[in-house]
């Protein structure tokens, strides 16, 4: 499995025109958690609440909200960066 990284959530945002408060609201998050992921290089997963990581639901949720809007975000691996890409 690859590497999210918080540059794909926060291009997807802005390419939806989209304020934090407009995800957080569809993804049922805090607007600090949309704010935390966009700022992370990569993004950590934890299975328990812990500084610094996301938990999987918390990502799943985010990509979620991101494919309804049309956006395709692909985990980086170690032979392909990754990527985000329009897929509506």
């Amino acid at each position: 499995m690859g590497t999210y990284e918080g540059w794909q959530f926060a291009a997807a945002r802005t390419a939806s025109g989209l304020r934090y408060l407009d995800i957080a609201k569809r993804a049922d998050l805090a607007v600090q958690t949309i704010v935390n992921v966009e700022r992370m290089p990569q993004i950590v997963l934890s299975e328990q609440k812990i500084k610094a990581a996301v938990t999987p639901d918390v990502l799943n949720r985010l990509i979620a909200v991101y494919e309804k809007l049309g956006f395709k975000l692909t985990p980086g691996t170690e032979s392909r960066p990754a990527r985000i890409e329009r897929i509506k």
